[in-house]
């Protein structure tokens, strides 16, 4: 089990004061599975976090967010190959999915508690004073891009993978119609009357379900059944579904259970990625100091690639890059394309700002 946070690895990790930029060193990123490298920090209103921090104190600071169910190991490869080039990362659960707690007597699930925690997890570190480079996706980029409207002058730089929050146009929906299944599911988790049960329900499927048909392909009944299942589901999360099942999996079977399925129903209540944040990304647009890449799979039908396209359009210091062949999680399922196309960035970025 990953150490609870002391005062003495707290400082151990604090970074050189004013940060700077990657430090060129190549970082051997620590032994053993991801899952074990973290770390506990309990925070002053958001509960007990789960984290991985790793990487020279005098590299780029990069802090990642995982979008809505997931938790942070969908960051695992490409926060490996930020620390191969000398940056220094930070990724983290979000209340109550993950390892994460989800705390009795919170009000709300919003952007405004993901924002926070994020926050306190940067002065917990002693953080919250380095340039950070932002990167989230799907509902994590609707929080990425509040923590970044929140606190600009902190911000390096944004990368928006697949964000929520776009308004979803009819000709969005035209252009790509199997949109509009996820969100039925996630219009029916957020119903008052019926939301827990399809919440419960789903875990149930996912948990027990799915990782039987995943691991058989043999030609017998359950053999054809995961085909034509794949076949369905396939286009809606990609190749990487397997992995994806097997965590979900583990959150819905963990100790956190419970708390993680209350997460999930209260987000869904009060706080959906398919709503319009036009007034969000209105303020990005007002940053003149933060350059924003935003990064789509063609495949996408979360949200559709034509959404993201208009989003670049009203974003004048943005960059907009398509990865092919990927579906709605293009940082988990090609991380190396992801990661060339935030190389150059990263690079351009720092071209334009001497």
């Amino acid at each position: 089990m990953p150490a609870k946070d002391s005062t003495t690895s707290r400082d151990s990790l604090s970074a050189a004061p004013g940060g700077g930029e990657a430090s060129g060193e190549r970082c051997v990123p620590k032994k053993g599975k991801w899952s074990d490298r973290g770390s506990f920090a309990t925070l002053p209103t958001t509960g007990t976090t789960y984290y991985v921090l790793e990487g020279p104190s005098d590299g780029e600071l990069v802090m990642f967010f995982h979008g809505f169910t997931v938790n942070n190991y969908v960051w695992r490869r490409l926060a490996e190959m930020h620390l191969e080039k000398g940056h220094r990362i930070l990724a983290f659960d979000t209340v109550g999915f993950g390892r994460s707690s989800c705390p009795k007597g919170l009000v709300r699930f919003s952007e405004e508690l993901f924002v926070r925690q994020a926050r306190e997890l940067l002065e917990h570190l002693g953080l919250e004073s380095q340039p950070v480079t932002l990167v989230g996706s799907s509902m994590g980029g609707v929080v990425a891009t509040g923590f970044c409207v929140s606190f600009p002058h902190n911000v390096r730089r944004l990368v928006l993978v697949a964000c929520g929050g776009l308004k979803i146009t009819s000709s969005h929906l035209l252009s790509s119609p199997l949109t509009l299944a996820p969100r039925a599911l996630y219009y029916l988790g957020a119903t008052p009357l019926l939301g827990k049960l399809a919440v419960r329900a789903s875990a149930e499927m996912i948990s027990k379900v799915l990782p039987k048909l995943v691991c058989k392909k043999e030609a017998s009944a359950s053999g054809r059944l995961w085909s034509h299942l794949h076949s369905l589901l396939n286009p809606l999360m990609g190749d990487t579904m397997k992995e994806q099942v097997d965590e979900w999996s583990k959150s819905i079977n963990g100790p956190n259970r419970e708390g993680y399925l209350n997460a999930i129903y209260e987000t869904l209540q009060s706080y959906s990625m398919y709503c319009d944040r036009t007034d969000l990304y209105t303020r990005l647009a007002e940053l003149q100091q933060v350059e924003v890449l935003l990064v789509w799979g063609n495949q996408d039908n979360i949200v559709p690639l034509a959404a993201g396209q208009a989003l670049h359009k009203n974003l004048p210091r943005s960059r907009f890059v398509v990865v092919d062949g990927c579906g709605h999680g293009p940082h988990f399922e090609s991380p190396h394309d992801v990661f060339s196309h935030m190389q150059a960035f990263y690079q351009g970025s720092r071209t334009a700002s001497t």
